[in-house]
This record gives structure tokens, sequence and C-alpha cells, in this order.
């Protein structure tokens, strides 16, 4: 297998577990410990991702990528494995401790991308359009069949969670590509090299801009996560039993579709990317507006599946632009620097939203996000364009 098609194959066989694993936690610590718990579970690895997320970046930079692939993916396989113990503070424990690996994962895969994709002829940001789409799929089936291996197996589900990282391990140790691509080693501080980062992305107004518009879109992204099954149920006038599940599955129908278009080179050209993605966050504003205002399900689940492939779009073409079209010892702290800022508004979001919709209703929470995205576009437009140059 070539080197892009091995990052591809492995990444999705990671995603596919990182979604049982989301999938089997949420299942088993809501049936035994109750919906409070699983807010303290998902809530504390969220903190941690900010708090880590940048040094993590710095160190990826440091050391050669392929062997933090090989690393981080072992890792993350041994502790998995331990949630094979139930209790609610030891899950919310383990999955603060895998977070660090995981974005290592995550950082030391946007260094090698470029290289992979040269090195097969294909252009980055189709390569991450690929690897989007694949990593969609995934991480579907992996939701999906979470619940059911959780309801079955218990906390052994976790045991067998932990074989998919093992899997990705042994693909990424037969990974080959060009030494000059898998390191760059340096003598200056981490403190030194994490403000050279800042100082880098400052520096290139146009992926900073891009920046901001990932940042924005976490809004949206926070109101996803929380306030789709009080939306079936409160607006939309439909069992959320039944149709909660659906109603967010729609959102998949989209990220699908948009995947597949920025996989076929459609709207990857660099010198597309910052615009495109900004009609995609006020898309994303759009669909908040409109599900803040309707009450009819055929127009709530067009806005969803619309909502789903903005999201997408915005995520690909942003981390295609800040991080992977970067200077080759700079894509770890730009990758990272955006999961920050990210993780930020989506934790704000996750932590507004659902109370502003207890206090107001759902829909006035949704009329919230929205402003607030389409805010925070007009915020970012007013950043420094003295570099058109992308980076």
């Amino acid at each position: 297998m070539t080197g892009l098609r091995v990052l591809v194959a492995a990444q999705a066989v990671s995603l596919a577990g990182s979604g049982i694993n989301a999938a089997a936690v949420a299942y088993l610590v809501t049936v035994r410990s109750g919906v409070p718990a699983l807010g303290l579970v998902q809530g504390i690895p969220l903190v941690a991702t900010v708090v880590c997320a940048p040094w993590i970046g710095v160190l990826v930079d440091r050391h050669d990528a392929r062997r933090a692939l090989v690393a981080a993916s072992t890792v993350l396989a041994a502790l998995t494995a331990l949630m094979l113990h139930y209790g609610a503070w030891w899950y919310a424990l383990v999955l603060a401790v895998r977070t660090p690996w995981e974005v290592a994962l995550s950082g030391s895969l946007a260094r090698l991308l470029p290289a992979a994709a040269a090195r097969a002829a294909v252009p980055v940001a189709k390569a991450s359009g690929t690897m989007s789409l694949t990593g969609r799929l995934a991480t579907a089936a992996g939701v999906a069949a979470g619940p059911f291996l959780a309801g079955t197996l218990g906390p052994a589900v976790f045991v067998a969670d932990a074989a998919t990282f093992a899997a990705t391990a042994v693909a990424f140790h037969a990974l080959c590509l060009p030494a000059q691509a898998t390191a760059t080693r340096t003598g200056a501080g981490v403190t030194r090299q994490f403000h050279e980062g800042l100082r880098y992305l400052h520096g290139r107004p146009l992926a900073l801009y891009t920046a901001a518009l990932y940042t924005v879109a976490g809004v949206a992204w926070g109101a996803k996560d929380t306030l789709y099954v009080a939306y079936v149920d409160e607006r939309l006038g439909l069992p959320a039993q039944v149709w909660a599940g659906p109603y967010g599955a729609a959102a998949l129908v989209g990220e699908t579709a948009a995947a597949a278009l920025i996989a076929s080179g459609r709207l990857g050209r660099p010198e597309r990317i910052p615009a495109v993605a900004t009609g995609a966050v006020l898309l994303l504003g759009g669909c908040l507006l409109t599900a803040a205002v309707t009450t009819s399900p055929p127009v709530a689940f067009a806005a969803k599946v619309l909502e789903g492939a903005a999201t997408n779009v915005v995520g690909v073409l942003a981390v295609t632009f800040v991080s992977l079209l970067a200077a080759e010892r700079m894509r770890g702290r730009m990758k990272t620097l955006l999961t920050t800022a990210n993780r930020v508004s989506l934790g704000a979001a996750k932590g507004a939203l659902p109370a502003l919709a207890g206090a107001r209703g759902v829909h006035t929470a949704y009329a919230a996000a929205g402003a607030a995205v389409l805010a925070g576009v007009a915020l970012a437009a007013l950043l420094p364009r003295r570099r058109p140059a992308p980076p």
C-alpha cells in the first residue's frame, strides 16, 4: 500500500475505534450512573484538550511523526483496555489521560499527510477530503455499533475497541515516507516553539482568518451536540426516542456528501479555501436560525442536512489551509492550535446553550447560537489582511 492509502486506512480504523469508545461510554455511563455523570465524564477530557493541545503540537513538531503515530496508537490501545473496569470517575480519568495521545495522533497525521499526498501525486486538499470521507463513515459505523456492543458485552467492549488502536499501530509502523517528512528535531525550548507557532499564525492573516472561522464553527457544533433531542421533542412535536436519532443522522448525510465533494477536488484549490469556508460558516449560522423559527419537520431535516455539509466543509478546509499547507516544521502546532481554539468555543456553547434552552426554550438557544455564529464571521472579517498569500 502507498503511504497515502496507509494513512487513510489506518485513520479510518482509529476513528471507528474512537466512535465505538464514545458511544459505548455514553451508553454505559447513562445506563449505570445517569446523565449528570455522563456530563462529567465528557466534560473533563474537553478541559484536558484545551489545556494540553497547544503544547502537544510543539512536541509533535519536534519528533519523528511516524514514530509518534505508532506510540500514540499503542498507548491508546493500552488505555482503552483499562476501561474494562467500570466507574464513572475512572472513565473520566482514563479519557483525560487519553486526550494528549489523541491530540498527538491527530497532529502527527497532519504533519505526514502532505508528504503522503505528494508521493501519491494527489492534491493535499483532495487527500484531506478523502480522509474526511472515510473518517466520517468509519466514525459513523463505530457510533452505530458502540451501543449494541456495549449493551451486549458490557465494559468488555473496550477490549475489542483497544484492538482497533493496536491494528492502527501496526499499520503506522509499516508506513514508509521520505525522511525529511518525518523529523524536525530542534534544540529550542518548548515554550519558545509554542510562541513561534503563534507568531507564525499571526503573521499569515488569511490563515488567521480561516482559524477564526473554525473557532466560530465550534458554537454551531456545540448546539448540534446538546440541543437536538430537546428540539425534536419541543419544537417539532415528534417523539424524541424515535426521531432524535434520525434527526441527528441527517447531518451525517450532509457531512458525507460534502466530504465526497471535497475529495473530488472541486472545492480545494488553496486560493478558494477562505472564501468557501466563509460561505460554509454563514450557512451554519443560517441553519441554526432556521431551526430557531421552524416547527416543520421537513424543513428542519433539510436544514440539518445542510448543517452537516457546512460543518464538514469548514472543518476540512480550515484544517487544510491552516495546518496542512503550512511549513512542514509548523504543521503539528497549527493543527493543535486550531483544535484548542475550536474546543474553547465548543465547550462554551455546550455550557451555555442547554442552560439557555432550559430557561428560555430551545428555539431561543438556537437563535442565540445562530446570531453568535454570524457575529463571529463579522468579527473575523475585521482581522488584518496585510499579507494575502496563503501559508
